[in-house]
């Protein structure tokens, strides 16, 4: 495993174990659960990834999830899998989970306008070039190489 994959997911563990213990103090009845496992016949469209694997300029996805919630446990296993199997240098991932109140630490829910989760949105010289929201139209790759390509 590469180093920048290893970070990646020690990041998100971190972020993870954070949203957890969040979601577990400002929650009265929180039942918390893992984000879903990944379904082991899923595979990616290669068109798409192939798409991915080619942006040179700096990319950010901003990821708005929710432990607890059936769509994020459905798309977030699918993003995961879609960024390891990319590993482009230039698409860098930033996640925020929120608890069932839908609020995280740092305020970026209401920042951002997020009203759904899984929320994925896709950032390019600090501008927004689109967003997926709960559940993507095509694929979630599909739907992701789109906005990337896109020159909003």
């Amino acid at each position: 495993m590469s180093a920048h994959k290893s970070i990646f997911y020690l990041l998100l563990l971190a972020v993870l174990s954070t949203a957890i213990l969040f979601s577990a103090a400002t929650s009265s009845n929180a039942e918390l659960e893992q984000c879903g496992e990944l379904d082991p016949s899923y595979r990616p469209d290669s068109a798409a990834i192939t798409t991915l694997q080619q942006v040179e300029q700096p990319t950010e996805i901003v990821v708005f999830y929710g432990a607890w919630c059936t769509d994020s446990h459905r798309e977030i296993p699918r993003f995961l899998k879609i960024i390891e199997t990319v590993n482009n240098q230039d698409i860098t991932v930033t996640d925020y989970g929120v608890n069932r109140q839908k609020q995280d630490e740092l305020g970026k829910f209401e920042i951002y306008g997020i009203e759904f989760v899984p929320t994925f949105i896709v950032i390019r010289n600090g501008i927004e070039l689109g967003r997926i929201i709960e559940r993507p139209d095509k694929s979630l790759a599909e739907d992701l190489a789109a906005i990337i390509t896109s020159e909003n």
